[in-house]
């Protein structure tokens, strides 16, 4: 994966359960990496975010790389992330990639993304015992209630799922 990524690892270590490093995003968020860490060595890759702190083992090292490589890009991250480092990271990909998530909830609702030829679905599926609110990128169907979606926003009940489906005009008429 050297290669792909971009990077060498010259060293790592592994942290206590209750204990992290921080990485400092180039926009200027912190995230926090536990349970496992790696001093990162950039080949062709760019660092996205640099470890803080003045941990001996990891320095000022990038703590994630980001790499272009044929008509992809790989991003490495130096550590094991918890939910809230995750929401950070994939709002720093929307920007930087130029796309818009496909739905916003709460860490309590399990998004699944899937695609046909035809349509590209939403499963959603609320983990928590009270109703939760999912913003939608654009308005869909609501395949287990056979109703369209009015605009954007759709309520999940306690531990309520729902599928979307939004149908890919381009696809569609292409194919009439």
């Amino acid at each position: 994966l050297t290669k792909l990524a971009g990077i060498e690892i010259e060293d790592w270590t592994t942290l206590a359960p209750d204990s992290h490093s921080a990485a400092r995003i180039a926009e200027g968020k912190t995230i926090k990496l536990g349970t496992f860490v790696e001093r990162i060595r950039p080949i062709d890759a760019a660092a996205i975010a640099q470890w803080e702190g003045g941990d001996p083992l990891l320095g000022d090292s990038p703590a994630i790389t980001w790499n272009e490589i044929g008509r992809g890009t790989v991003i490495y991250v130096g550590g094991y992330c918890d939910h809230h480092a995750i929401g950070h990271l994939l709002d720093l990909l929307e920007q930087k990639l130029d796309i818009k998530s496909p739905a916003r909830a709460s860490s309590d609702v399990e998004i699944i993304s899937r695609q046909s030829t035809t349509a590209n679905y939403l499963v959603l599926l609320n983990h928590s015992g009270s109703a939760q609110h999912v913003t939608l990128a654009k308005g869909g169907l609501d395949l287990l209630e056979g109703k369209k979606i009015p605009g954007d926003e759709l309520t999940l009940p306690r531990f309520g799922v729902a599928v979307v489906e939004f149908s890919d005009t381009r696809t569609s008429r292409a194919r009439r």
